[in-house]
């Protein structure tokens, strides 16, 4: 059977519920992740995963960082854990993930120890905002879609640069604004629908903290018409996917508002106003100092 196309990810089907605004408050200021948030993200982007792309977008995406069972790694914003178990299963490397989420982090920690990755692949919490590891600890590190969500990016940024040894690498995806300050109507609707705050800064902006800290950027690039199709992609398998597996009562309410959250990225990223970066680089930065 061919795939359905989409433009823009669906709602809910019709059999199974109302109109938007009859059933979906808008998110509270502090989101929980609910097991059923948990089961839809999982059912839209894959096991492990809470946004777009799942194992396949993974792999690609670190293969720049040639891991190797030597090396230890930060999965900074792990999720579900689902890139800190690929990373440990497929590279052999160990893993440590943090992530924001109190409810994510615990699910991710199960979800490790399930697969026999407790050790080399666990998930704990952490404050964005005051996070602080020891220097020179790790040859690798991932931070994905991050940095739009904390205030103090350089802080952050350069915690994450004096944590990496000599030599070591660090990738990060996020979303950025295409010009310094110009937030257009589409990137403005997007900020007010998502779950924590969000205050993108420029990549121009993103590169001179990257000069301040001394890191060297290997691969600057613009994966916004990616990212874009990885959403159309999993809303496309999910709405087959409730052909044969009806979504249970507890997720219908949810599907809007997810539908509605994607969908106000998308337009953001097709106005051209936001960006999704990938971003690879190293650091030489005196450590300690």
């Amino acid at each position: 059977m061919a795939r359905t196309r989409f433009t823009t990810p669906p709602p809910a089907p019709s059999d199974h519920a109302t109109a938007p605004g009859d059933q979906t408050p808008r998110e509270p200021a502090q989101f929980r992740w609910t097991e059923p948030h948990i089961d839809l993200a999982e059912r839209l982007w894959g096991p492990g995963h809470i946004g777009p792309g799942g194992d396949t977008f993974n792999y690609r995406l670190i293969s720049p960082l040639a891991l190797d069972p030597a090396m230890t790694v930060m999965d900074f914003a792990a999720g579900l854990g689902g890139l800190t178990r690929l990373m440990a299963k497929e590279f052999g490397v160990y893993v440590e993930g943090r992530e924001a989420s109190i409810d994510l982090a615990e699910a991710a920690r199960a979800r490790s120890v399930l697969a026999g990755l407790g050790r080399k692949a666990g998930v704990a919490p952490v404050d964005p905002d005051n996070a602080e590891f020891r220097p020179n600890r790790f040859d690798r590190i991932v931070a994905r879609e991050i940095l739009h969500q904390v205030s103090d990016k350089k802080k952050l940024f350069r915690s994450l640069s004096l944590a990496m040894k000599k030599r070591g690498q660090l990738m990060l995806t996020d979303f950025m604004l295409a010009k310094p300050g110009e937030i257009g109507p589409e990137v403005s609707a997007w900020i007010d629908q998502e779950r924590k705050p969000s205050h993108p800064w420029s990549i121009e902006e993103f590169k001179a903290a990257a000069n301040e800290v001394q890191f060297q950027i290997f691969i600057c690039e613009d994966q916004s018409d990616e990212f874009e199709r990885l959403i159309l992609d999993g809303w496309s398998r999910f709405q087959e996917g409730i052909k044969t597996d009806p979504l249970p009562a507890d997720l219908v309410p949810l599907v809007w508002d997810e539908a509605e959250r994607w969908a106000r990225c998308m337009a953001a990223l097709r106005s051209g106003g936001l960006r999704y970066y990938r971003i690879v680089g190293t650091t030489h930065i005196a450590h300690g100092g």
